[in-house]
């Protein structure tokens, strides 16, 4: 699905291809050296997951380009998002996968989370002490709600 046409990249994003879920292995991007999420519908065979880790270390990944030339058998498997560029921030399925590491959801470094905003947010994503100082709020999804009364019995009658 790699250099696939931007109604199937639309596709794909409509279809939930792009969750935590369906994070089947990273790639750093060469140049900023962030980490980008590889995304397969399916779990990867063996086969399939040792030749995605030979093609990762064997070519050079940048951020938006292809993953998978086409022609490649493997070709259509798996897919990263096109649309991405060094200048984005980390995925947000990327904190959702197994292979998430507490990293800044900026520039990569080593951060921790805002236990002040864990308060009012389930999903509050780590930021280093840097972006902090630059002024940068930490990435946050899913804010509580008000809390709902809980159902009384009601008396019989």
């Amino acid at each position: 699905m790699i250099g696939q046409l931007p109604f199937q990249l639309k596709q794909a994003e409509e279809t939930g291809l792009f969750t935590g879920q369906k994070v089947r292995q990273v790639v750093e991007c060469q140049e900023c050296g962030k980490p980008r999420c590889i995304y397969a519908n399916h779990e990867l065979t063996s086969r399939q997951e040792t030749k995605l880790v030979t093609m990762i270390s064997e070519d050079q990944y940048t951020c938006g380009g292809p993953l998978i030339e086409p022609g490649d058998a493997f070709y259509g498997v798996t897919q990263c998002r096109l649309n991405i560029t060094c200048g984005d921030s980390i995925e947000m399925p990327y904190y959702s996968s197994k292979f998430c590491q507490e990293i800044c959801c900026y520039c990569g470094e080593p951060g921790e989370r805002s236990a002040e905003k864990l308060k009012s947010y389930k999903t509050v994503l780590p930021l280093c002490s840097a972006c902090k100082s630059k002024g940068f709020e930490p990435s946050t999804a899913r804010p509580y709600g008000p809390k709902k009364p809980k159902n009384k019995p009601k008396p019989k009658k």
